[in-house]
Formats: structure tokens, sequence, C-alpha cells
């Protein structure tokens, strides 16, 4: 992995619902950061 100007956090989740995914994304990701993905393009949060 190819870090981006910040740290990175990776997780095994069970599924991909999106309130599973939020959960994951609101506990571990500052306002203001940029997501970045293998499969959809940068968002940020």
């Amino acid at each position: 992995m190819k870090q981006r100007g910040g740290p990175i956090a990776t997780a095994v989740i069970p599924n991909v619902k999106l309130d599973t995914l939020w959960q994951h994304v609101v506990s571990k990701v500052e306002r203001g950061s940029t997501v970045s993905t293998d499969e959809l393009r940068p968002t940020t949060y």
C-alpha cells in the first residue's frame, strides 16, 4: 500500500452494506480527509 500524506487504516469488514462501511469510516477517518480505495475514485469525507 502506498501512503498518500497520512496514515493508512485497513480492516476486514463483514459485509459491504452502507451502515457497516460507514461505521468503520467515521471511526477511523478524520473529517476533511480524502479516502482512496482500490475500487472507487477518491472521496473526501
